[in-house]
């Protein structure tokens, strides 16, 4: 149930790319996380480096003890990887969560491991994004996040401090962006108004004065 790729073919589509780089190499404590809607929920690619995992979950992969889990060991521990994918990447739509399941065979090169899922979810609502994983994660590492919805793409930087994104809050920070912005106009405006009735109040007592 594995396939084994290049780590120079393993990128994400758009925003985000999971660089070639030579052996030994890893992503730098990232994980890539892409997702695509589709009509019956989103297909999903979860991308991580197995050395970022604790040091406690990456041992217990680590059958060999060299300190990098191999190809050999990445295919002996495909479910409990996969397990950890999709038990650690939560998705919901319209407020219920989604169902994940294996989309298709992992691919693995060098430790990395691209896990391809898919997600079954209710029709319409915002989406939410969950990734509880990251705390399997060593301290420091981030999660990229690529929501490919139809008008554009939403990115966001996932962390163990902030390990969950949602449309309905990003809208809602963009509304209240956008309230702040007329409030700030509406003083400009305002003061700029203060400032000319000001202007106009002292020609008229220099002409008054002048008389």
């Amino acid at each position: 149930m594995n396939g084994n790729v290049h780590p120079s073919a393993w990128c994400l589509p758009g925003a985000l790319l999971l660089s070639a780089a030579p052996a030994g190499a890893h992503t730098l404590g990232r994980s890539f996380i892409d997702v695509t809607p589709t009509a019956s929920g989103a297909a999903v690619l979860l991308d991580f480096d197995t050395t970022d995992l604790t040091e406690t979950l990456g041992a217990r992969l680590d059958s060999d003890g060299s300190g990098r889990v191999d190809e050999r060991e990445l295919v002996t521990h495909e479910r409990v990887l996969l397990a950890l994918a999709t038990g650690g990447l939560v998705l919901h739509r319209g407020g219920a969560r989604c169902r994940p399941d294996v989309a298709a065979p992992s691919l693995v090169a060098e430790g990395l491991i691209r896990c391809r899922l898919a997600y079954t979810c209710g029709s319409g609502g915002p989406w939410a994004v969950d990734y509880p994983l990251i705390e399997q994660m060593r301290a420091g590492h981030v999660g990229l996040l690529a929501l490919r919805l139809e008008d554009r793409v939403v990115t966001a930087r996932l962390s163990r401090a902030t390990s969950a994104w949602s449309e309905a809050t990003e809208a809602a920070g963009h509304a209240a962006a956008r309230q702040s912005l007329r409030l700030r106009d509406g003083l400009i405006a305002g003061g700029v108004l203060v400032a000319v009735a000001a202007l106009g109040l002292g020609v008229r007592i220099r002409r008054r004065r002048h008389r």
